[in-house]
């Protein structure tokens, strides 16, 4: 076990951004995290001395991508769909590398979703209902409620799901060429209603929670190789 209390730890940090405001905000990103000095921390009763060195910025999602290459290599076109709480993220990929022109984030994440469905069943059943009990719904899970409840999450959700992929090639993205990589909690929920709703070719969904971490660190080398 490595006990750093008098020792000093030089560390390398490989960060991220959403793809929308990487141009604009790396440097700074990167900068906000060197030139801070020792940091000094204990971690399950072990202290520890930091200084980061350095600090390097990646989009989001491109690093998630990343970590299923093999892959996507063989496609000139790759669109990245981040589906999380609150939002929607999207990029492309060409020739392996970010279209940072093509890309957004849109406030279409799964929380409206969980809302608009709530207040639906409780509208029309005069039944509550929570996000847990949607989750089980939606991936097909046994639940004690009944068949008017099911329908009702199920319809809300094949909507939501052709509304966010009307949304994408309304912004001229086209989900029946090259690949569609999908990341994130939400797209993993909703992966069933995406595979079954015919607008989307070959497609991926990245599994790995910690994809964009992992990410991060094989472009860190990369980018380290080619200086």
């Amino acid at each position: 076990m490595l006990n750093a209390k008098d020792m000093l730890l030089q560390a390398v940090l490989p960060v991220g951004l959403p793809p929308k405001h990487y141009g604009a905000l790396y440097r700074k990103f990167e900068d906000y995290f060197k030139n801070r000095g020792i940091q000094q921390f204990t971690y399950k009763g072990i202290p520890y001395q930091v200084e980061i060195v350095e600090a390097a910025a990646f989009p989001q999602d491109y690093a998630a991508a990343m970590t299923v290459y093999q892959r996507i290599a063989e496609f000139n076109k790759v669109i990245t769909v981040d589906i999380g709480g609150f939002t929607l993220d999207y990029l492309m990929i060409r020739g392996g590398k970010p279209d940072l022109s093509v890309c957004d984030s849109l406030e279409k994440g799964v929380i409206r979703l969980y809302n608009d469905i709530s207040s639906r069943v409780n509208s029309e059943q005069d039944i509550l209902i929570d996000d847990t009990d949607i989750d089980r719904i939606i991936r097909g899970e046994k639940t004690d409620f009944a068949e008017d409840v099911l329908r009702i999450v199920e319809d809300m959700t094949r909507t939501f799901v052709n509304d966010i992929l009307g949304t994408l090639r309304g912004r001229g993205l086209d989900l029946k060429a090259g690949c569609v990589v999908f990341i994130g909690g939400g797209a993993l929920l909703l992966r069933k209603y995406l595979e079954q709703s015919g607008k989307i070719g070959r497609c991926i969904f990245v599994e790995d929670i910690c994809a964009n971490a992992k990410g991060y660190g094989m472009l860190y080398q990369i980018q380290k190789k080619g200086r």
